[in-house]
């Protein structure tokens, strides 16, 4: 999706292209796009460099930036509902995620 709205906008601007317009060329929040690349280089700059304990240091980093991502929970403007809501939310979120950093990435071919 992300690709699909970018490659016109490059053909048309080149190297003056900005992540703002990728993101309204694909209706997502800009911050998505960022997102997105830190959990690309998240997966692959381990594993490149020969980091033994790739898949462990993935997993960390996923429950540590779930637990950063409660914290707002933690605060007031919100009822008992929506916070219990919330959590159970991104634990849902988590707990789809976080098993599959512990399979094997694909082989290179």
């Amino acid at each position: 999706m992300i690709v699909q709205a970018a490659i016109p906008l490059i053909t048309e601007y080149g190297s003056a292209v900005t992540t703002a317009k990728i993101a309204r060329a694909a209706g997502i929040g800009e911050g998505t796009i960022f997102a997105s690349l830190a959990g690309w280089a998240l997966l692959a700059t381990p594993e490149r460099f020969g980091v033994r304990h790739a898949r462990a240091i993935r997993i960390g980093v996923a429950v540590a930036v779930l637990a950063v991502s409660l914290l707002p929970l933690a605060g007031d403007g919100m009822d008992g509902g929506t916070r219990t809501a919330l959590t159970l939310m991104h634990l849902a979120v988590a707990a789809a995620l976080i098993p599959g950093l512990t399979g094997r990435p694909p082989a290179h071919s």
